[in-house]
C-alpha cells in the first residue's frame, strides 16, 4: 500500500519579486481564488500582456545598453539600485543624456523590473504552452521560481489527463525546434486546482481544493504518486479542512 502524501498549502512563501505563476483554464474568479490560496500576489496579466511588457523592457535596455558601456564599460544589468555610488552612475548617465523627468522616470522604471521583476501572475492557455517552451520570454527568470497552476474543470479521469501529460513534458529534458530545452525553463511548482462550481456534481468523493503534485527544484513524481497525493480541501471562508484529506486517487482511482 503507498503511503500518500501530505501536499501543504506554501502560504506565501513565494515572495513579492522574481516569480511567474502560470494559471491555466478556470474562470477570472477561479484563477484568483487559485493564486489566493497559494498566498502567491503579484500582478495579474494576459500572456500577451505579460509577452509585451518583457519585450519593452528588453528593447529599452537594449537601446540603453551600448550607450552606457561605451562611456563607463560596465553592463547596466550589474548595476545595483541600492548602491549609492552606482546610483550617482545612473543619474549621471541620465543627465549625459539629458534625459527630462519624465525620461528619468521611464529609465529607472525599466532600471528596477530589469532588476528585480515583481511577482507575476500570467492568465494562459493550453495554447499559449508551445511558447513558454521557446524561452523567448521567460529565460530572464529561475526556472525554480516559474510556477504552473492547472484549473480543473471537472474530477474525471478525463480532465486529469491532458494536464498530467502536459507537466510531465515541463520537466523533462525535451528540446524544441530551436533547440531549446523545456525542462531547464519551467521547474518550479506544478499544482492542480479544482474550484468551487468546477466539478461536474458526479464524482462522490470530489474535493476542493489544491494539490502540489511538483515542488520547485524537485523531479516529477511518477503518476501512482501523484494519484496518492492528498488534495488540501478548503471551506467556504478558504480555511483549510483538518483532518483526513482526499486524494486523488480517490476520486478516479489509481491509489495503490
Amino acid at each position: 500500500m503507498k503511503t500518500c502524501k501530505e501536499t501543504a498549502v506554501p502560504n506565501g512563501e513565494f515572495g513579492k519579486h522574481d516569480n511567474v505563476l502560470i494559471l491555466i483554464g478556470g474562470t477570472d474568479s477561479d484563477r484568483d481564488w487559485a493564486a489566493r490560496i497559494m498566498g502567491f500576489q503579484g500582478t495579474t496579466l494576459t500572456f500577451e500582456q505579460f509577452r509585451e511588457r518583457v519585450q519593452r523592457n528588453r528593447d529599452y535596455m537594449l537601446k540603453m545598453h551600448w550607450p552606457f558601456y561605451s562611456r563607463y564599460s560596465r553592463f547596466l544589468k550589474t548595476m545595483d539600485l541600492e548602491n549609492p555610488e552606482d546610483m550617482k552612475v545612473l543619474h549621471e548617465f541620465c543627465e549625459k543624456l539629458n534625459l527630462d523627468e519624465a525620461g528619468k522616470c521611464q529609465f529607472f522604471d525599466n532600471m528596477k523590473l530589469f532588476a528585480s521583476k515583481p511577482n507575476t501572475i500570467i492568465n494562459a492557455t493550453v495554447e499559449n504552452i508551445k511558447d513558454f517552451r521557446l524561452g523567448s520570454i521567460l529565460i530572464e527568470y529561475s526556472v525554480f521560481c516559474t510556477h504552473v497552476g492547472w484549473i480543473l474543470d471537472d474530477c474525471s479521469p478525463e480532465s486529469l489527463k491532458m494536464p498530467l501529460e502536459k507537466s510531465n513534458s515541463l520537466t523533462e529534458p525535451e528540446y524544441s525546434d530551436e533547440g531549446c530545452p523545456f525542462g531547464e525553463i519551467l521547474d518550479g511548482d506544478i499544482w492542480f486546482f479544482f474550484p468551487r462550481g468546477g466539478n461536474d456534481g458526479e464524482c462522490e468523493n470530489a474535493a476542493i481544493g489544491a494539490v502540489r503534485i511538483k515542488e520547485s527544484e524537485q523531479p516529477m513524481p511518477d503518476s501512482k504518486t501523484i494519484m496518492c497525493m492528498k488534495i488540501n480541501e478548503f471551506d467556504a471562508d478558504d480555511q483549510l479542512i483538518p483532518g483526513d484529506q482526499h486524494t486523488l486517487g480517490d476520486m478516479i482511482g489509481g491509489c495503490e
